[in-house]
Parts: structure tokens; C-alpha cells; sequence
């Protein structure tokens, strides 16, 4: 579900999810040390606004946004167009994107999936007919999808706005969110979605009970039906949104949060009893390239693949090898390069630079893919060949590097795409028509 989308020039495309987080891709030129990859950009839950129809290979793989994007990912993870397919996973549901269609399956309540009613589904089913889609992010309740064209399209729940279309009411099929330039990158984590526009302005909307989208106002927050420009900063680079807080990376590589605090969610140093309702700086570092935002904890990538996380742990979800809150961020085995990551509330899951995967955390359900349902408190190999990974509540989605969608974890409603609603330990490849 955290998810996050980045489009335009310098910025490879991004997508962070809602019940999960994903990445951040670094700007051109940036790096680290020779022979290591760099970090792929990522957020929390995000997408550019769709188009208003198909437009036949609009979508198709290796093809890049009208706005000089280059590739697109969901959640903290980075999408290889070579390969045309992205996924990300919410509270119930999934989504993928595969050479322009989009594709959900689970949970439909709300109509969540786009399919224009509020259906469960067992197997991927096709969201309309357009053929221009690049990425997707889910939330808990609801979903948002980026277009090649830089627009951004919501469906699902809108009970706090988080369709952006200035109502509470609800919508089973598609709608474009009145932006007014195109969006570069887009997070949609719970019920708050934020958009980064072409100009480096920040717009958000839905949930704000806590401040996560940054108004400086006082609590309660005022929810926000429509988009809102968060704060003053015009040099936004990805987002990552969360479960009532929000991280980004703005500048040369400088790392904010916002929102609720109360388990060290912004990495501060400190645990606040009230939120930070406007953008703080999170540390002195200025290498900073994604962030991904869960319910409790946060996680982002450094120039030269360095992963830390911090806030609450009590899953192991850190990746650090206890239950132990961390108060700032803190690294996840420094003698491995990562170029993806994506959280929830229970678990977390990344890419090193090998493609290999490896996950953490709670695995009751299944959903860390290792074979049995055991937890892990530090991070741990599921296998080789992975391209992005995301993580959902309770289960776990990736695609592989042949262009495959596989999921692992707990299947009640569907949400793995595999038909029988039995949960798997084991990442299983899914059908598509």
C-alpha cells in the first residue's frame, strides 16, 4: 500500500503503498561509490493523475512518461519499464500494472478495485479498457493509479477524501484528481494520498486527523477532500505515506516527516505526545534518496544503498534483530547494499543489489515467503531474481525479472490473486487474462 510514483526529468518514476510503503530513485547523475547500485526511487503510496481514455501503447514497456520520466514503481520499489509490470499491495487488495492495463484483485468493498462494484475478486480482472497505465498504489480502503500522461486516478472509499474529488462519496470506477500541473510523484498509504507536481510542490489529501499532510494546523486536523498544498517547500523530490504520519525527501537529499510521532514514527530522537504538524527535518545527513512509511515505523535509502529504519518495532519490523523502538534512523545490515524496500504495519521486505529478496518481521500469516510462518527479526533470503517487491497488511507481492507476479501470505479475501482463499508461505505466480 505505501506507495510512491515519480515522473519528470532527473526523477525515475516511483510508487509507495498504502498498508505498505516503498522507494525513491535518485536524481540523474547522483550515485555511490563506484561498482554500487544506487537506490531507486519510492514512497509511500503514489501516481500521477490518468488521462481521460486509452491511448493504445501510451503504456507500453520501456516507454516514458510525456514528462521525461523514465520508469515508475510502487511503494518503495523502482519499476523497470524494460519489464512493463509494477504491483503494490493494500489492506485486502492488490494491483498490478502490465504493459499499460491495470489489474486488481481481493477485497472489494467500497469498490476498492475499480471494477465498478464492490465485488471481491479471486484473480487479477482488468480495470476498464485504458492502455496508458504506468503504476499503481493502494490503500486500505481505496486505490490510485499513474497515468503516462502525468495524471493521477483514484477509485474506492472516500469516507476522509481520499479521492480527492471534494466529497465523501465513494466511487466504484476511476477518477482523475483535480490537479492543476502534472504529477511527478504520488504516495497513498491508509487514507492520505500527496502528490509531488512538476513544479516540486507538494499537494495532499484525505486523512489528516494527525497532521500527516503537513498544514501546520492544530489537532484535530480538518480532513482534506480535495488536494491542498503542503507547506511552502517547492523543491519536493518523493514522498512516503503512512498510517498517520508522512516522510520526504526534498533538495539535494534532505529528510522530513510529519504527522503523528508517538513511537518515534518520525525519527526525531524524541517521542512527542502530540504530532509535528509541519515539515520537520529529520537529522543533518543530506544523502538521503527514498522514504516508505508504515503505521508505526519509517525506512529510507541513502546514496550508495545504505537502508535505515526507525520508529516502532514490535514485529521485529525494523529488520534489526529485536523488538527495541529506534528514535532515529538506524541501519539494516551495513554490510549489504539495497536498492528497494517496502514496510507495513507487521513486516518489511527489500531488494538488494543482487535482485535478491529478503523480508522480516511477523510471518503468522505467511506473508515473509520463507516457507514456514515463523518470524524473522532480521532480514531474511526468500530468493533470487526479484525486480520490486510490496508489502501489504499480512501479505507480500513482487515481480520478479521475467515479468512474473507472485504473492505470499494471507488470501481471505482474495488478496493474494490466487483462487481458494487459502494463505501461502510460499510466493506463488499469479494468472493473468
Amino acid at each position: 500500500m505505501r506507495r510512491a510514483f515519480a515522473i519528470g526529468a532527473g526523477l525515475v518514476l516511483a510508487i509507495a503503498q498504502g498498508a505498505c510503503t516503498e522507494v525513491v530513485e535518485v536524481l540523474a547523475g547522483a550515485g555511490g561509490a563506484s561498482g554500487t547500485p544506487t537506490p531507486s526511487a519510492g514512497g509511500s503510496s503514489g501516481a500521477p493523475l490518468p488521462g481521460t481514455g486509452g491511448s493504445g501503447a501510451a503504456g507500453a514497456a520501456g516507454e516514458k512518461p510525456e514528462n521525461g520520466g523514465e520508469s515508475a514503481s510502487g511503494g518503495a520499489f523502482p519499476i523497470d519499464p524494460s519489464l512493463g509490470v509494477s504491483v503494490d499491495a493494500g489492506d485486502g487488495h492488490g494491483c498490478a500494472t502490465r504493459h499499460g492495463a491495470l489489474y486488481c484483485w481481493g477485497k472489494g468493498s467500497d469498490g476498492r478495485l475499480g471494477l465498478g462494484d464492490t465485488n471481491d475478486r479471486e484473480s487479477p480482472t482488468r480495470v476498464g479498457v485504458d492502455s496508458d497505465w504506468f503504476a499503481v498504489a493502494t490503500g486500505v480502503a481505496h486505490t490510485c493509479a499513474l497515468k503516462t500522461d502525468g495524471s493521477v486516478w483514484c477509485f474506492g472509499s472516500s469516507a476522509v477524501g481520499q479521492l480527492g474529488q471534494g466529497t465523501t462519496e465513494s466511487s466504484s470506477l476511476p477518477l482523475r484528481v483535480p490537479l492543476s500541473r502534472k504529477a511527478v510523484q504520488l504516495s497513498s498509504e491508509a487514507n492520505t494520498a500527496c502528490a509531488v507536481l512538476e513544479t516540486g510542490q507538494l499537494y495532499c489529501w484525505g486523512r489528516n486527523w494527525e497532521g500527516n499532510i503537513g498544514l501546520n494546523d492544530t489537532h484535530p486536523g480538518v480532513d482534506q477532500l480535495s488536494p491542498v498544498r503542503s507547506g511552502d517547500f517547492s523543491d519536493w523530490r518523493i514522498t512516503g505515506t503512512g498510517d498517520g504520519h508522512t516522510c520526504g525527501v526534498r533538495g539535494v537529499g534532505l529528510l522530513y516527516g510529519w504527522g503523528r510521532n508517538t513511537a518515534a514514527n518520525l525519527g526525531l530522537g524524541q517521542i512527542d505526545d502530540q504530532q509535528r504538524r509541519v515539515a520537520t527535518r529529520i537529522g543533518s545527513d543530506d544523502d538521503w534518496v527514498s522514504v516508505v512509511s508504515g503505521q508505526d515505523s519509517s525506512c529510507g535509502l541513502r546514496i550508495g544503498g545504505a537502508l535505515y529504519c526507525w520508529g516502532g518495532n514490535s514485529f521485529g519490523n525494523l529488520g534489526l534483530g529485536d523488538r527495541d523502538q529506534r528514535l532515529v534512523p538506524t541501519q539494516v545490515v551495513a554490510a549489504r547494499t539495497w536498492k528497494q524496500v517496502a514496510i507495513d504495519t507487521f513486516h518489511g521486505c527489500g531488494i538488494d543489489g543482487d535482485d535478491q529478496l529478503y523480508c522480516w518481521g511477523r510471518g503468522i500469516e505467511g506473508q515473509l515467503g520463507t516457507g514456514d510462518n515463523d518470524e524473522r527479526l532480521e532480514p531474511e533470503l526468500v530468493g533470487s531474481g526479484f525486480a520490486q517487491v510490496a508489502v501489504g497488511r499480512m501479505f507480500t507481492c513482487a515481480v520478479t525479472l521475467t515479468s512474473d507476479v507472485m504473492c505470499t501470505g494471507e488470501n481471505a479475501a482474495g488478496q493474494l490473486g490466487l483462487p481458494g482463499n487459502m494463505r501461502r508461505n510460499e510466493f506463488t505466480t499469479l494468472t493473468f487474462p
